[in-house]
């Protein structure tokens, strides 16, 4: 069921460089502002969600890429800061600091928690 309030925005040619208006910054241009303790014209902002919550946002969206979806929402980048791991070969569903994880079914998928 689409819900009538949630309305796709047009579509654009390059959204990763468009401007919503003059002077606006483009998304590059957000992060580079931020990283450098400038103040950018708006928060940037990242996007998180399940496989199955991508799936049905793609579809609502008519968007056939999780890229173009992430550029029709104006969703800035995703962003990953995070050191990569170099110790010894750590066990399945198990992280560097010792944590398990599982995988739990909630219905119409699975997570890791």
């Amino acid at each position: 069921m689409k819900t009538p309030y949630l309305q796709p925005p047009r579509p654009v040619n390059n959204p990763r460089e468009m401007r919503a208006k003059p002077g606006a910054m483009t998304s590059r241009e957000r992060w580079l502002a931020l990283f450098a303790r400038q103040k950018p014209d708006r928060v940037p902002t990242d996007y998180w969600a399940t496989p199955e919550l991508d799936r049905k946002l793609m579809r609502h969206l008519g968007c056939r890429t999780r890229r173009r979806m992430l550029d029709t929402l104006g969703v800035d980048y995703e962003v990953h800061l995070e050191p990569r791991y170099a110790g010894p070969r750590l066990p399945r569903m198990q992280d560097e600091f010792g944590r398990r994880f599982r995988s739990v079914d909630y219905g119409t998928g699975t997570e890791r928690e």
